[in-house]
């Protein structure tokens, strides 16, 4: 399975919850853009040796290795817009930016998901299906049993079938050319 290298970008000490929604042996986290005060001690300790402070992004945007930067600002969709805007005249695709609060809480997804799914479609192979709903990640559907077919789990636990389209239908809309 593809190994994905991500940077993060936040300013708030829900970096817990991401860490939370991260499945490590999917992805590899290159650079953490942040404040020092804002991470909780174990953040703190996890990710000392990639931490950079937040207003080295722009310069180390392209030198820090990530294929992916997720965005964890919630409540500054101006800020958002700018970073978007920053990150891409530096040569970063838009399709490789995920801001966290088009998705909702981060509780309510998993990160590798999303960039599993943005590998698929950007490498245009093609999806068999998608799989969402409650609980379904961890107890009914195994991707690997479903072989020769590709498949992307979108599911969490507790997850409203409606609030799983609309994670499918939104991320969608942000891959796809206007």
């Amino acid at each position: 399975m593809k190994k994905y290298k991500i940077a993060i970008v936040s300013t708030n000490i829900s970096l817990d919850s991401i860490l939370g929604a991260i499945d490590f042996e999917d992805v590899e986290i290159c650079a953490l853009f942040s404040e020092w005060e804002y991470l909780t001690e174990g953040c703190k300790a996890l990710l000392q040796n990639v931490y950079q402070p937040l207003d080295m992004l722009y310069p180390n945007c392209k030198k820090c290795g990530a294929e992916y930067f997720l965005i964890d600002l919630p409540s500054q969709a101006k800020l958002d817009n700018q970073i978007l805007s920053k990150l891409m005249s530096k040569g970063i695709p838009k399709e490789n930016i995920i801001i966290i609060h088009y998705f909702g809480s981060v509780r309510q997804f998993n990160i590798s998901y999303l960039l599993q799914f943005n590998y698929l479609v950007k490498n245009n192979i093609k999806i068999d299906f998608i799989v969402t709903g409650m609980s379904y990640e961890k107890f009914g559907i195994d991707l690997n049993e479903m072989n020769p077919l590709i498949g992307v789990n979108f599911s969490r636990d507790s997850q409203d079938l409606y609030y799983g389209y609309k994670m499918v239908q939104t991320y969608l809309s942000m891959l796809t050319p206007h």
